[in-house]
């Protein structure tokens, strides 16, 4: 975690469901709010119990043909065990594997090239030229250099749309996008809102391209500094990598930068699951019934293999909700051929849609989809039984409590926490 990192999600929208971030906790955390969140969170539901520390998990595989149960292999040191178990849920999420670009001409270039994965502070680099090839964490790495750095570019791919971290009257962006009542809106009206919620807008070689019509077809970054570091000349825009020279950059637009030291490739990660043999799941593929199941082995799960615009963590949440849901019998599956065409549809769609697997979507319909199948999605009885509540529910932010109001572990304190966050967000901004 770099120096000076802040979260894109609010608090009031990444934090788990029946755990709100405290109140005096800023709307836009840092990396040991975080870690202290969760290490709360472990210690309130008693969890340090269930868990084995320092042990790497190095091999499953099912234990009979028939694929109920499994045998897994840890490493402890320089001890290994194995062990038969009913179930796995693998939660090693997207990001274990570093993505590197691989451009012509790196090999003789003589400057540094480094992943952003290894960034830790903008002082590394006084007095250099540093190059940023862009992803989400490429605004912050760019903004920070170019405080230290003797010059400092950002190059991207494509048009990039930047937001700030307030939306409109100071709400957090998040709160304002993510929400039920604007899932059902036609798609036109939907990307209008969209348009209308950029304020600003980067685009590469500095043309004009309007707002992908598909909304998660574009690429978007939060950041709050960025834009300005531009307008002051500290931080220069370029377009997409074409190749190294020995001493520098060469960009597709035909310009290059010269006597770079240092490359920073902000380029994500490969989605990889090592101790998994490629028989049991395609990584190239990830072909997963409700982008979680296995469809050849129930008994099999993968949380967190996703990417949204909105906050992660509650959707990793509710993906074990439902998967443990199937596991103890709650929910009960649809015949192996309805999953592996399920798997493979959702696949196909996003392969056709970017053009390759970028399993990116958004939160509010998935989260439902799952809810709906666990019994904890609202509807739209609730304006019958509590309308002050419903509206909040529909029509305000889409908060990880509304899928603690009804069903299994329901929260009793469902309620008063969503009708606090509203009232925590206003506190905030009016302060400000």
């Amino acid at each position: 975690m770099y120096n000076g990192l802040v979260t894109n999600p609010s608090k009031h929208m990444m934090c788990l469901s029946d755990f709100p971030y405290p109140t005096e906790y800023p709307t836009y955390l840092n990396n040991h709010h975080v870690i202290k969140y969760y290490r709360d969170y472990v210690k309130h539901h008693h969890l340090e119990k269930y868990i084995i520390f320092d042990t790497e998990v190095i091999d499953v595989r099912p234990a009979n043909d028939a694929g109920g149960q499994w045998i897994v292999t840890t490493k402890h040191g320089k001890h290994k065990s194995s062990g038969i178990y009913d179930a796995v849920m693998v939660c090693t999420g997207c990001y274990s594997k570093i993505r590197m670009p691989n451009y012509p001409g790196m090999n003789e270039f003589k400057g540094h090239i480094m992943h952003s994965n290894k960034y830790r502070n903008g002082k590394d680099f006084v007095g250099q030229t540093v190059v940023i090839a862009a992803s989400h964490s490429a605004g912050d790495v760019a903004t920070q250099c170019s405080h230290h750095a003797k010059a400092t570019y950002i190059s991207f791919r494509k048009v990039c749309n930047v937001l700030g971290r307030q939306g409109p009257n100071g709400m957090p962006i998040d709160t304002v996008m993510n929400r039920r009542c604007l899932t059902v809106l036609p798609k036109p009206i939907q990307l209008g809102i969209m348009k209308y919620l950029i304020e600003s807008r980067i685009v590469v070689n500095n043309s004009n391209e309007s707002v992908k019509e598909d909304l998660l077809s574009g690429s978007f970054m939060l950041n709050d500094s960025l834009l300005n570091r531009i307008a002051n000349g500290a931080l220069e825009v370029k377009s997409r990598v074409e190749m190294f020279t020995e001493d520098g950059v060469k960009f597709v637009d035909g310009t290059t930068v010269k006597c770079v030291d240092t490359v920073i490739c902000a380029t994500g990660y490969f989605t990889t699951f090592p101790f998994i043999s490629t028989d049991i799941l395609d990584e190239t593929r990830l072909e997963l019934y409700k982008l979680i199941l296995s469809p050849k082995y129930p008994t099999l799960a993968f949380i967190g293999a996703v990417g949204s615009p909105g906050a992660l963590g509650p959707i990793f949440e509710l993906q074990a909700r439902w998967t443990t849901s199937v596991l103890s019998g709650r929910i009960i599956l649809p015949a192996l051929k309805i999953r592996q065409k399920d798997a493979k549809s959702r696949i196909d769609s996003i392969i056709q849609k970017f053009g390759y697997q970028k399993i990116l979507l958004p939160s509010v319909p998935y989260q439902d989809d799952l809810a709906r199948d666990i019994g904890v999605k609202p509807t739209l009885g609730l304006f019958l039984t509590n309308p002050n509540l419903a509206v909040k529910v529909f029509f305000g932010p889409a908060y990880p409590s509304s899928y603690r109001l009804k069903g299994p572990r329901r929260w009793s304190v469902a309620r008063r926490t969503i009708m606090r966050s509203g009232e925590n967000i206003m506190e905030h901004v009016l302060s400000m």
